[in-house]
């Protein structure tokens, strides 16, 4: 930094001689020709400490360096033995370390881009090209020729008078193409050199053109632009590199500056037609006009092939069908313009049923043959105005404008594809489902339709309709779900799940020996939510595991604090289908009745027929590791799901729950009345405990009873209570008679005396 002040402060005052006449002629000497080396000097060192101090295109910056010495030899040569000599000689050493100084800023120029200039698309290069030629031709008419019809002496004399503008020429026609092959935008490092180049070309055409005229004068500002321009050239080589990045070919710049170099070389080729000019300008000139016409031609292919490439990026390869990137773009244009015209907007997806068994089966080759075959048959169904795309792997997706008859389209869209396909000689047919959704009803935005069209399409598929229009109460996929998901999980680790229970009557005793342990979410915002608000939901994005654990781990610890102030009760726990499939879970459930000192007789497990049946075999395995333990186990919900009597016959289990879709009304609706009696009997001859849930009144519970139920659970009898209510609960019924002798008359066994549990009055 030190060095840089002393060389601008040196500058300054050079400039401040040279420009305001500081110092007079007293000190011409001392502030114009040793100054200026003073400034030479500090340039130089500059210039050394970066080749120094930075490993980064080191190559380039020390052939500047080595530039900047030779000219400043040059110029101290001037300065001690010229510089006082009224008639010095021409040319002289001085002339030699000027000149010296143009190869190697040739040499940084190269080597600077080299490495940038690497995989540069023709363009470039060719914008390149027509900017130095165009700097020559019209360097050459407004410099060179002026110098040359002005020098006078030896024939080395003008050739070293011409030498100057010449290289000046070159140099800053190389910047200008250097700054082409960047884009226009090469970096502050490239346009300080850029800059100083300038001030060199510049400097030297302005002295020889009035060293030609004899008006030059020493001791004014342009003996100080060399000095300058050498300081610029120092400076330009601290500045930092631009980031790495891709030439954008794009761009105001990447149009305007060729188009003017081009000018440029036409109004010398202009000119040269009404008058005589050199012949390097016009040839320089021509070959620009040349370079740029094939700059033109190369444009106007690169636009063909980028057409081509937009088009090819749109389509679908296999269907010639717009692909998803083209149907989002379009479905956005024709949601703006349904919201300008304030009319509606359909939105069709449709999914191939089984087509991945049809791959499976025939091969991928195969259903390219279906695909390429289900464009043409949707095609026949829609209107010309509508557009038809393919946005996945068998997937498709119809825009229809005004969703006029959009429930019909949906039904012939399905039937167009049902009919017979051939593909490789075997017929087959194609069933697709078709989900729909409407703008503005079903979303206001592309995201939003495209999402619920998406819930729609698996509604269709699971209910097997065909085609199915978006329902809210149906989507399983809201922002609120996925919400929920990620609270559930803190709320197992935060105690803000908690369990109720609910009490099994022993029909033959009247005592309360059991209750099963329902999961509540005491939920922050929302308050007690009930299972049926989160149980699925875990089920379906795997907290389930976490949540089973969590329940399990209370029940217990709860059956060994009533355990321990005397109350004896057994715990039911329900557990879901992803549990069952583990293995190692009865292993855990042992280290979890062992770790709260509850003994295994006093847990039950309760088991749905539809996890059952998920996978029956690893299920039976889980269920017999779980019987050696001890613990009791329940089928619930009996009689909703699909397990058969075979089966039913080799479960471990000592319990069955009759589903209370056939208690709740077993008064008023004999079939359910007749099931319930059968699954009793079953349940009896099977030598199984037999638990009716969902009783609610009197006469069911009798009606039970009488057909020999051996517990009961359900409103009628106590809701599900947090534990301290249950112990309330139970301290009154203590005090109340356990059972009431009836006599119930049943239709089928008259004149039956069974005994039937008095209602104790609900907590």
């Amino acid at each position: 930094m030190a060095v840089i002040l002393l060389m601008l402060g040196a500058l300054a005052l050079n400039l401040a001689h040279n420009g305001l006449g500081l110092g007079g002629e007293r000190f011409e000497v001392l502030l114009n020709a040793w100054l200026q080396n003073v400034v030479l000097g500090a340039a130089l060192l500059v210039a050394v400490l970066r080749v120094i101090c930075t490993d980064s295109e080191r190559g380039g910056w020390i052939a500047l360096t080595v530039g900047i010495a030779c000219w400043s030899l040059g110029n101290l040569y001037w300065n001690l033995v010229l510089y006082s000599v009224e008639e010095p000689p021409f040319p002289s050493p001085a002339d030699a370390g000027w000149l010296l100084f143009y190869p190697f800023a040739y040499a940084c120029i190269g080597l600077r881009v080299r490495s940038a200039a690497r995989d540069l698309p023709r363009s470039l290069w060719l914008d390149g090209i027509v900017g130095l030629l165009s700097v020559g031709a019209v360097g050459t008419v407004l410099v060179v020729a002026p110098v040359l019809a002005g020098a006078q002496g030896s024939r080395v004399a003008v050739l070293t008078n011409a030498a100057y503008p010449m290289c000046d020429l070159l140099l800053f026609g190389l910047c200008v193409a250097v700054f082409a092959l960047h884009g226009w935008r090469p970096g502050r490092a490239w346009i300080g050199l850029a800059l100083g180049f300038g001030l060199f070309a510049a400097a030297d055409s302005i002295y020889l053109m009035r060293l030609a005229a004899g008006t030059y004068a020493p001791g004014s500002v342009l003996d100080s632009a060399w000095v300058v321009g050498l300081v610029v050239m120092s400076l330009a080589a601290w500045q930092r590199p631009p980031p790495a990045r891709e030439v954008e070919l794009g761009g105001r710049a990447s149009v305007v500056l060729p188009l003017a170099f081009a000018l440029g070389a036409l109004v010398v080729l202009i000119a040269g037609s009404q008058q005589h000019l050199p012949l390097i300008a016009t040839v320089l000139a021509g070959a620009a006009m040349l370079s740029s016409m094939v700059r033109t031609a190369l444009t106007f292919a690169d636009i063909g092939r980028l057409a081509e490439v937009r088009r090819l990026a749109a389509t679908d390869q296999l269907t010639g069908l717009p692909n998803r990137r083209d149907f989002d773009r379009r479905l956005r244009q024709e949601l703006a313009c349904a919201h300008v015209r304030g009319e509606r907007l359909a939105l069709l997806l449709i999914d191939l049923d089984r087509f991945k068994e049809l791959n499976d089966a025939l091969g991928h080759h195969a259903g390219d043959l279906v695909l390429a075959q289900v464009g043409p048959r949707l095609r026949t169904v829609l209107r010309s105005e509508d557009v038809l795309a393919r946005v996945g792997g068998d997937e498709f997706a119809v825009l229809l404008p005004g969703a006029v008859g959009v429930e019909e389209v949906g039904r012939r869209l399905g039937e167009a594809l049902d009919r017979r396909l051939s593909v490789d000689g075997i017929d087959t047919r194609i069933v697709a489902s078709v989900g729909i959704a409407v703008y503005p009803e079903h979303g206001a935005d592309a995201h939003t339709l495209l999402q619920h069209a998406d819930v729609a399409m698996y509604q269709a598929k699971s209910t097997h309709t065909g085609f199915a229009f978006y329902e809210r109460e149906r989507d399983r996929n809201t922002r609120q779900r996925f919400e929920t998901v990620g609270e559930l999980r803190d709320a197992i680790d935060t105690s803000q799940l908690v369990l109720h229970y609910q009490p099994k009557l022993n029909l033959e005793t009247g005592d309360i020996n059991e209750v099963e342990a329902l999961v509540r979410w005491q939920h922050p915002v929302r308050g007690l939510l009930p299972p049926a608000e989160f149980v699925g939901l875990a089920e379906q994005t795997g907290v389930m595991r976490g949540l089973t654990d969590h329940v399990l781990d209370a029940a217990l610890a709860q059956a060994a604090k009533w355990s321990r102030s005397g109350l004896d009760l057994g715990v039911a726990v329900n557990v879901s289908a992803s549990t069952l499939l583990d293995e190692t879970w009865a292993a855990k459930v042992s280290e979890r009745l062992c770790h709260h000192g509850v003994p295994s007789s006093r847990l039950r497990i309760e088991i749905t027929e539809d996890a059952l049946m998920l996978d029956p075999e690893r299920s039976l395995v889980v269920l017999r590791s779980l019987a050696n333990t001890g613990v009791g186990l329940s089928i619930d919900d009996f009689g909703t799901g699909y397990s058969s009597l075979g089966l039913l016959k080799q479960l471990p289990v000592d319990e069955l729950k009759i589903d209370r879709s056939f208690i709740s009304k077993l008064a008023d609706d004999d079939d359910d009345a007749a099931i319930a009696q059968t699954a009793i009997d079953l349940g009896r001859r099977l030598r199984l405990t037999v638990v009716p849930e969902g009783v609610e009144d009197a006469d069911t519970l009798a009606r039970l009873a009488t057909w020999g139920a051996t517990s009961a659970q359900g409103f009628f009898i106590s809701r599900p209570v947090p534990a301290a209510e249950l112990e309330i609960w139970l301290a009154a019924r203590s005090s109340e008679p356990l059972v009431s002798w009836v006599t119930t008359t049943a239709p089928d066994q008259p004149d039956q005396q069974r005994p039937v549990a008095r209602r104790p009055t609900a907590a």
